[in-house]
């Protein structure tokens, strides 16, 4: 893997990174902005469970109270909240559907919050999971993320097998920077 596929420090576990711009031109040499500013990337991470249960499972009662909306309707409400200059939910937003043939879960803060963004959970096989964390007006390129994620973990996720329980909180893809640069150098170039 080369740039602009990165692990950004200042940011949540570190993670994997890619500028926005990649999502348009896979050829960009722009790189993702280091520390808490999220609006201008899309950061990655595996695996992504919270507490043993995963976005999808937490969502599920607010499922039931028809509070959890579907994620094909998610980049029309989330522009329509820009636009009012509030949210859709009275907080954050949740969403719920399929992507690229994976089901995914995503959580919007409200719009109006400093450095808004969106959490986005992907099952991937072996009911392993990636997060992705993408500003709300990139939403409209979610079946990009996930064929990104996909591409990044699906390997990773077959490895780690079906039965563990994963704390995202304790287990780190890698333990260091310059380790994660090492593995990141060894791997292909994802192509488009």
């Amino acid at each position: 893997m080369s740039k602009p596929f990165e692990v950004v420090p200042g940011g949540f576990n570190d993670p994997l990174a890619i500028p926005l711009s990649y999502l348009d031109d896979p050829k960009t040499d722009e790189r993702a902005p280091e520390g808490v500013d999220e609006s201008r990337r899309v950061s990655f991470g595996f695996p992504a469970r919270y507490g043993g249960d995963g976005m999808w499972e937490w969502q599920t009662p607010m499922n039931r109270q028809g509070k959890v909306k579907p994620i094909a309707s998610a980049s029309a409400l989330l522009n329509a909240a820009q636009a009012r200059g509030g949210s859709y939910a009275d907080d954050e937003t949740y969403f719920q559907g399929v992507i690229n043939r994976s089901p995914v879960a995503m959580t919007c803060t409200m719009v109006t919050v400093p450095n808004p963004w969106c959490d986005v959970e992907v099952k991937l096989n072996r009911n392993q999971r990636f997060r992705a964390r993408l500003p709300p007006h990139a939403v409209t390129k979610l079946d990009r993320v996930v064929a990104i994620g996909k591409k990044l973990f699906d390997d990773l996720a077959n490895e780690c097998g079906s039965n563990s329980q994963p704390r995202s909180g304790e287990i780190r893809i890698f333990p260091s920077r310059n380790e994660a640069e090492k593995s990141l150098s060894k791997q292909p170039v994802l192509a488009r």
